[in-house]
Protein backbone atom coordinates (compact mmCIF):
# COMPACT_ATOMS: atom_id res chain seq x y z
CA UNK A 1 0.00 0.00 0.00
CA UNK A 2 2.79 2.43 0.95
CA UNK A 3 4.64 1.73 -2.32
CA UNK A 4 1.47 2.40 -4.33
CA UNK A 5 1.05 5.70 -2.50
CA UNK A 6 4.65 6.80 -3.08
CA UNK A 7 6.62 4.64 -5.54
CA UNK A 8 9.64 6.94 -5.16
CA UNK A 9 9.93 6.45 -1.40
CA UNK A 10 12.99 4.39 -0.41
CA UNK A 11 11.46 3.82 3.04
CA UNK A 12 8.28 2.38 1.50
CA UNK A 13 10.26 -0.03 -0.69
CA UNK A 14 12.45 -0.99 2.28
CA UNK A 15 9.42 -1.71 4.47
CA UNK A 16 7.84 -3.82 1.72
CA UNK A 17 11.12 -5.65 1.19
CA UNK A 18 11.43 -6.37 4.89
CA UNK A 19 7.86 -7.67 5.02
CA UNK A 20 8.54 -9.95 2.04
CA UNK A 21 11.75 -11.13 3.71
CA UNK A 22 9.81 -12.04 6.86
CA UNK A 23 7.43 -14.04 4.64
CA UNK A 24 10.44 -15.91 3.21
CA UNK A 25 9.83 -14.44 -0.26
CA UNK A 26 13.51 -13.73 -0.84
CA UNK A 27 13.53 -12.91 -4.56
CA UNK A 28 10.71 -10.37 -4.23
CA UNK A 29 12.34 -8.93 -1.14
CA UNK A 30 15.62 -8.45 -2.98
CA UNK A 31 13.87 -6.55 -5.78
CA UNK A 32 12.22 -4.13 -3.34
CA UNK A 33 15.41 -3.62 -1.34
CA UNK A 34 17.39 -3.02 -4.52
CA UNK A 35 14.88 -0.33 -5.49
CA UNK A 36 15.18 1.28 -2.05
CA UNK A 37 18.98 1.31 -2.37
CA UNK A 38 18.80 2.75 -5.88
CA UNK A 39 16.48 5.54 -4.75
CA UNK A 40 18.72 6.33 -1.77
CA UNK A 41 22.24 4.92 -2.19
CA UNK A 42 23.26 5.77 1.39
CA UNK A 43 20.22 4.06 2.98
CA UNK A 44 22.15 1.78 5.35
CA UNK A 45 19.31 -0.50 6.59
CA UNK A 46 18.25 -1.26 3.01
CA UNK A 47 21.83 -1.96 1.94
CA UNK A 48 22.43 -4.32 4.85
CA UNK A 49 19.26 -6.34 4.36
CA UNK A 50 19.83 -6.42 0.60
CA UNK A 51 23.33 -7.81 1.19
CA UNK A 52 21.95 -10.35 3.66
CA UNK A 53 19.22 -11.55 1.27
CA UNK A 54 21.66 -11.64 -1.64
CA UNK A 55 23.99 -13.87 0.37
CA UNK A 56 21.10 -16.18 1.26
CA UNK A 57 20.24 -16.43 -2.43
CA UNK A 58 23.75 -17.71 -3.10
CA UNK A 59 25.54 -14.67 -4.52
CA UNK A 60 28.34 -14.07 -2.01
CA UNK A 61 30.28 -11.89 -4.45
CA UNK A 62 27.42 -9.43 -4.99
CA UNK A 63 26.64 -9.46 -1.27
CA UNK A 64 30.28 -8.59 -0.57
CA UNK A 65 30.19 -5.66 -2.99
CA UNK A 66 27.10 -4.28 -1.26
CA UNK A 67 28.68 -4.65 2.17
CA UNK A 68 31.87 -2.94 1.04
CA UNK A 69 29.70 0.03 0.07
CA UNK A 70 27.94 -0.12 3.40
CA UNK A 71 31.02 -0.21 5.64
CA UNK A 72 32.36 2.87 3.87
CA UNK A 73 29.16 4.64 4.91
CA UNK A 74 28.97 3.17 8.43
CA UNK A 75 32.37 1.75 9.45
CA UNK A 76 31.18 1.20 13.04
CA UNK A 77 28.34 -1.12 11.96
CA UNK A 78 29.39 -4.34 13.69
CA UNK A 79 26.78 -6.48 11.91
CA UNK A 80 27.88 -5.25 8.49
CA UNK A 81 31.56 -5.77 9.28
CA UNK A 82 30.85 -9.26 10.61
CA UNK A 83 28.77 -10.30 7.60
CA UNK A 84 31.42 -8.89 5.26
CA UNK A 85 34.07 -10.89 7.08
CA UNK A 86 32.04 -14.09 6.71
CA UNK A 87 31.50 -13.41 3.01
CA UNK A 88 35.21 -12.85 2.47
CA UNK A 89 35.94 -16.15 4.20
CA UNK A 90 33.56 -17.88 1.81
CA UNK A 91 35.39 -16.23 -1.09
CA UNK A 92 38.74 -17.46 0.26
CA UNK A 93 40.04 -14.00 1.22
CA UNK A 94 41.19 -14.88 4.73
CA UNK A 95 43.38 -11.86 5.49
CA UNK A 96 40.66 -9.40 4.46
CA UNK A 97 38.09 -11.41 6.41
CA UNK A 98 40.20 -11.20 9.58
CA UNK A 99 40.51 -7.44 9.16
CA UNK A 100 36.74 -6.95 8.98
CA UNK A 101 36.01 -9.41 11.78
CA UNK A 102 38.43 -7.45 13.98
CA UNK A 103 36.55 -4.27 13.09
CA UNK A 104 33.27 -5.98 13.98
CA UNK A 105 34.57 -6.97 17.42
CA UNK A 106 36.02 -3.51 17.91
CA UNK A 107 32.63 -1.95 17.11
CA UNK A 108 30.75 -4.41 19.32
CA UNK A 109 32.89 -6.35 21.82
CA UNK A 110 29.84 -8.43 22.76
CA UNK A 111 29.18 -9.72 19.24
CA UNK A 112 29.41 -13.45 19.90
CA UNK A 113 29.11 -14.31 16.21
CA UNK A 114 32.02 -12.06 15.25
CA UNK A 115 34.15 -13.23 18.19
CA UNK A 116 33.57 -16.88 17.34
CA UNK A 117 34.30 -16.39 13.62
CA UNK A 118 37.43 -14.39 14.39
CA UNK A 119 38.73 -16.94 16.92
CA UNK A 120 38.13 -19.83 14.52
CA UNK A 121 39.67 -18.03 11.55
CA UNK A 122 42.76 -16.97 13.50
CA UNK A 123 43.19 -20.51 14.82
CA UNK A 124 43.06 -21.97 11.31
CA UNK A 125 45.60 -19.37 10.20
CA UNK A 126 47.90 -20.36 13.07
CA UNK A 127 47.70 -16.95 14.75
CA UNK A 128 48.53 -17.01 18.50
CA UNK A 129 45.91 -14.35 19.36
CA UNK A 130 43.21 -16.88 18.50
CA UNK A 131 43.31 -18.04 22.14
CA UNK A 132 42.52 -14.53 23.39
CA UNK A 133 39.43 -14.22 21.21
CA UNK A 134 38.33 -17.77 22.03
CA UNK A 135 38.56 -16.93 25.75
CA UNK A 136 36.54 -13.76 25.21
CA UNK A 137 33.91 -15.76 23.33
CA UNK A 138 33.71 -18.34 26.13
CA UNK A 139 33.36 -15.59 28.75
CA UNK A 140 30.59 -14.00 26.71
CA UNK A 141 28.76 -17.31 26.38
CA UNK A 142 29.01 -17.91 30.12
CA UNK A 143 27.63 -14.44 30.76
CA UNK A 144 24.78 -15.12 28.34
CA UNK A 145 23.93 -18.38 30.11
CA UNK A 146 23.84 -16.60 33.48
CA UNK A 147 21.65 -13.87 32.01
CA UNK A 148 19.27 -16.48 30.61
CA UNK A 149 19.09 -18.15 34.03
CA UNK A 150 18.38 -14.82 35.75
CA UNK A 151 15.54 -14.09 33.33
CA UNK A 152 14.17 -17.61 33.72
CA UNK A 153 14.14 -17.38 37.52
CA UNK A 154 12.57 -13.93 37.36
CA UNK A 155 9.77 -15.28 35.17
CA UNK A 156 9.31 -18.30 37.44
CA UNK A 157 9.01 -15.94 40.40
CA UNK A 158 6.31 -13.87 38.73
CA UNK A 159 4.39 -17.02 37.76
CA UNK A 160 4.56 -18.26 41.34
CA UNK A 161 3.38 -14.87 42.61
CA UNK A 162 0.42 -14.94 40.22
CA UNK A 163 -0.47 -18.31 41.73
CA UNK A 164 -0.09 -16.71 45.21
CA UNK A 165 2.73 -19.12 46.01
CA UNK A 166 4.64 -16.46 47.93
CA UNK A 167 7.45 -18.65 49.35
CA UNK A 168 8.34 -20.00 45.90
CA UNK A 169 8.12 -16.55 44.31
CA UNK A 170 10.44 -15.04 46.93
CA UNK A 171 12.87 -17.95 46.66
CA UNK A 172 13.05 -17.66 42.86
CA UNK A 173 13.62 -13.91 42.88
CA UNK A 174 16.23 -14.08 45.64
CA UNK A 175 18.10 -16.75 43.68
CA UNK A 176 17.88 -14.59 40.56
CA UNK A 177 19.33 -11.64 42.49
CA UNK A 178 22.15 -13.78 43.85
CA UNK A 179 23.15 -14.85 40.33
CA UNK A 180 22.55 -11.40 38.86
CA UNK A 181 24.70 -9.37 41.24
CA UNK A 182 24.81 -5.91 39.67
CA UNK A 183 23.61 -7.08 36.24
CA UNK A 184 21.22 -4.95 34.19
CA UNK A 185 18.17 -6.80 35.55
CA UNK A 186 18.85 -6.06 39.21
CA UNK A 187 16.52 -3.05 39.47
CA UNK A 188 13.60 -5.01 37.99
CA UNK A 189 14.28 -7.96 40.27
CA UNK A 190 14.38 -5.80 43.41
CA UNK A 191 11.18 -4.02 42.38
CA UNK A 192 9.32 -7.25 41.65
CA UNK A 193 10.53 -8.81 44.89
CA UNK A 194 9.42 -5.71 46.79
CA UNK A 195 5.95 -5.83 45.24
CA UNK A 196 5.65 -9.53 46.05
CA UNK A 197 6.64 -8.93 49.67
CA UNK A 198 3.96 -6.24 49.87
CA UNK A 199 1.33 -8.55 48.40
CA UNK A 200 2.37 -11.18 50.93
CA UNK A 201 1.92 -8.65 53.74
CA UNK A 202 5.61 -8.21 54.60
CA UNK A 203 5.55 -4.44 54.22
CA UNK A 204 8.97 -3.67 55.70
CA UNK A 205 10.70 -6.20 53.46
CA UNK A 206 8.76 -4.85 50.51
CA UNK A 207 9.71 -1.27 51.31
CA UNK A 208 13.39 -2.23 51.60
CA UNK A 209 13.44 -3.90 48.18
CA UNK A 210 11.52 -1.08 46.52
CA UNK A 211 13.94 1.49 47.92
CA UNK A 212 16.85 -0.50 46.50
CA UNK A 213 15.09 -0.66 43.12
CA UNK A 214 14.50 3.09 43.12
CA UNK A 215 18.11 3.78 44.06
CA UNK A 216 19.27 1.64 41.13
CA UNK A 217 16.75 3.21 38.75
CA UNK A 218 15.45 6.58 39.98
CA UNK A 219 12.91 6.84 37.13
CA UNK A 220 11.15 3.56 38.01
CA UNK A 221 7.58 4.84 38.25
CA UNK A 222 6.19 1.51 39.53
CA UNK A 223 8.62 1.41 42.46
CA UNK A 224 7.97 5.09 43.21
CA UNK A 225 4.20 4.63 43.12
CA UNK A 226 4.38 1.58 45.40
CA UNK A 227 6.52 3.47 47.92
CA UNK A 228 4.10 6.41 47.83
CA UNK A 229 1.23 4.03 48.59
CA UNK A 230 3.17 2.50 51.48
CA UNK A 231 3.94 5.97 52.85
CA UNK A 232 0.23 6.84 52.83
CA UNK A 233 -0.74 3.82 54.92
CA UNK A 234 -1.63 4.56 58.55
CA UNK A 235 1.09 3.68 61.04
CA UNK A 236 0.02 0.99 63.47
CA UNK A 237 0.16 2.32 67.04
CA UNK A 238 2.67 0.68 69.35
CA UNK A 239 0.94 -0.73 72.43
CA UNK A 240 2.87 -0.46 75.69
CA UNK A 241 3.21 -3.65 77.65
Amino acid sequence: QAVRLDPNSPVAHYNKGRALYDLNRRQEARAELATASRLQPDYAPALYLLAHVTKQLGDAQKSTELLERLVKLTPDDADAQSLLGQNLLRLGKTDEAIEHLRLAVQANPKSSEALYSLAQTLAKAGKPEAKEYAARFNDLEQERQLTDRVQQLGNFGLEAANARNWPQAIEDLNEALEICGDCRFSADLHRNLGLIYCRKGEVENGKRELEVALKLRPDDSDARQALDVLASLPVKPVTAR
